[in-house]
């Protein structure tokens, strides 16, 4: 499914540079699409809000769903890989991980993105991997608020939880 999570301005994740967003303002994230169930619904929501988000997406699902990609463009959300496994990055060899990377931005870019965001599953990065997408012109998006989605969580408790960490972040 999509798990949301929001970047609330001034905080950043462990070697991630911190967005410059003014007071109480975020920015809506969703990773581990796109989903023929959920995205469209999320994508309706957005835009009936005029609302821009980001979208994380897996090589597998971008392939799967090409339209859905290319709606999340013509809509004006901005577009990262989110790698092609979804497995951790840092438990495997750099040039494997590096692999992985490009290959998850291939369906992106088909589809008319540009390779330039990405986020680390399980935000789990290494030194060596942020210098490698930044010489590669890719910026490492991390997130200051996980809605902490369990498949099974109902949606009040997850906007509960995300108003909370809100509400304290500020």
């Amino acid at each position: 499914g999509n798990m949301a999570s929001a970047l609330a301005g001034g905080l950043a994740a462990k070697g991630f540079a911190a967005a410059p967003l003014r007071e109480h303002e975020i920015i809506l994230t969703f990773d581990d699409g796109p989903n023929p169930d959920t995205t469209p619904l999320i994508l309706d929501m957005l835009q009936a809000n005029c609302i821009p988000a980001a979208f994380f997406l897996i090589g597998p699902s971008a392939s799967a769903f090409p339209a859905l990609v290319q709606r999340e463009i013509a809509d004006g959300h901005a577009i990262g890989a989110h790698t092609w496994s979804h497995e951790v990055l840092t438990e495997k060899p750099i040039v494997t991980s590096i692999a992985d990377i490009t290959r998850g931005f291939r369906p992106l870019t088909t589809a008319g993105a540009p390779a330039n965001l990405f986020r680390f599953p399980g935000m789990s990065s290494s030194p060596e991997l942020l210098d490698w997408l930044k010489r590669h012109g890719m910026a490492a998006v991390g997130a200051d608020i996980d809605a902490g989605a369990a498949p099974d969580a109902k949606p009040g408790a997850t906007l509960d939880a995300i108003k909370s960490q809100l509400k304290k972040k500020g």
